[in-house]
């Protein structure tokens, strides 16, 4: 969704700071350990196999390799109660799936302070616009429940909730400069709020356009009241951090640091998919159909330990994404 956005819409204000740039790897760890958070809770109301897998295989990576050189104990313990999680999902074990999410939330937590140990508005701001906006956020939530994903109505109510609570967190830190954006952000999350108004998937959705534009919403009212560029305007900055991410990944696997690589790869294809995907298939669609496949398969490579392999295809990405480059200019 976010890649037609950043096609489609101009933003008639000067940003101070780019935030999502600037600051990606902070903000990658909260949002990517917030939306592990969103799925656990979820999980507990309406066990999935879909987002359980998704809460092992797709989020964690996104920080695992951090938290790995950080604090490798705690990186153990997390992936030994989302894998216990995964197994009662299966088993549709609710009671111990309840008390396992709450024990993971903590361990979440914990993550988050390891890896962020200090946040300020900016970011707090950016953190809910990527929360409201992006993927298996609210209003992307709202859209795939529409089309019919199992899990997804919960997982968009409960980051919500989530939201909601940030926000209760950030307000005051805006108060008296910001009296109209902080307004528009209520009147966006009063929206959602009523889309997400059933504790259960409603019997006929709304329109999830109508999700989308309270995002915006709330994003650009944020935006505002931070001063900051919270998410990108332009696809330049955007493919500058696929690179970037790339390129870390793949100096990081020869040095034997496999986590690293991994999480390298797996932000490279989030931002590549985010903020990138849909413009480049209308411009360069070969180049978007050589992309896709080579960050799938780079990730395969590094978990195959397949060096050989791994280093033809960083050199083969390394050419894509300059192409890739050239063609946005």
């Amino acid at each position: 969704m976010w890649g037609r956005v950043v096609a489609g819409v101009v933003v008639g204000l000067a940003y101070a700071a780019p935030v999502f740039l600037e600051r990606a790897e902070e903000l990658r760890f909260l949002w990517a350990s917030e939306v592990l958070g969103i799925r656990l809770q979820a999980l507990a109301l309406e066990p999935n196999e879909e987002q359980a897998e998704k809460a092992l295989r797709g989020d964690l990576p996104l920080f695992a390799g951090s938290l790995e050189a950080q604090d490798s104990a705690l990186l153990r313990e997390l992936e030994e109660a989302l894998e216990e999680l995964e197994a009662q999902v299966e088993a549709k074990d609710s009671a111990r799936l309840e008390a396992t999410s709450r024990r993971t939330q903590g361990l979440l937590e914990r993550a988050r302070q390891r890896l962020v140990p200090e946040s300020d508005p900016t970011l707090q701001a950016a953190l809910i616009a990527q929360l409201v906006l992006l993927d298996d956020g609210v209003a992307e939530s709202y859209e795939d429940a529409a089309r019919g994903e199992e899990g997804a109505y919960q997982v968009g109510r409960v980051a919500l909730q989530r939201v909601r609570m940030l926000w209760q967190g950030l307000r005051p830190a805006l108060a008296g400069r910001a009296a109209e954006a902080a307004a528009r952000v209520e009147e966006g999350l009063n929206t959602l709020g009523r889309l997400f108004s059933s504790p259960t998937p409603p019997a006929r959705f709304q329109d999830p356009e109508d999700a989308e534009q309270a995002a915006l919403d709330i994003t650009f009212a944020l935006a505002a009241a931070t001063g900051a560029e919270l998410l990108p305007q332009e696809l330049p900055p955007a493919l500058a951090l696929v690179e970037r991410q790339a390129d870390q990944a793949c100096r990081a696997y020869p040095e034997g640091k496999r986590r690293l690589a991994l999480e390298g790869i797996a932000a490279a294809r989030l931002y590549y998919r985010t903020y990138l995907g849909d413009t480049l298939q209308t411009l360069s669609p070969g180049l978007n159909e050589r992309l896709n496949p080579l960050l799938e398969g780079l990730s395969e490579a590094i978990q195959a330990r397949e060096s050989a392999k791994v280093g033809a295809d960083c050199k083969t990405l390394a050419d894509v994404l300059t192409q890739a480059r050239d063609t946005l200019r």
